[in-house]
């Protein structure tokens, strides 16, 4: 019988992941006026924000439970030579081991229009979406 805890984790991630790619939406143009060189610049703020986690709570206590989803998510995504990965969970005192999205590489960010995806990979001090070229990963 799963303890009153199973299944949080489920909850943490889905919410997060739904506000990050809630964010994206926004149909482009072949030419930028004033306006929308703002809006790009603020969307993709908020993209990179989103996925460096940067509005995260730290969590009270540690979050555990009989549930098979946390086993299930983490082997779900890509993983370096040393079997790290974007997707492993820390719970406590943050969700994820990392502060950078596994959503970095999905084909939901790869989707995103190129005026906010590029200028969330240009953003100064976005070094961490560098691990796109350089941090290698093996498929589980």
């Amino acid at each position: 019988m799963p303890d009153k805890y199973s299944g949080v984790g489920s909850v943490f991630v889905r919410a997060r992941t739904d506000r990050v790619l809630n964010d994206l939406s926004r149909p482009t143009d072949a030419r930028e006026s004033d306006e929308d060189t703002f809006v790009f610049s603020q969307l993709a703020e908020r993209l990179v924000d989103g996925l460096l986690m940067v509005d995260e709570p730290p969590l009270s206590d540690q979050i555990s439970g009989a549930s098979s989803f946390t086993e299930r998510f983490q082997t779900r995504g890509p993983a370096d030579p040393q079997g790290r990965s974007l997707r492993q969970f820390d719970l406590r005192p943050r969700l994820f081991n990392y502060r950078c999205s596994y959503l970095i590489y999905s084909d939901s960010f790869d989707a995103i229009p190129d005026p906010v995806r590029v200028r969330a990979l240009k953003r100064p001090g976005t070094i961490v979406f560098s691990l796109r070229g350089i941090f290698p990963v093996k498929k589980r």
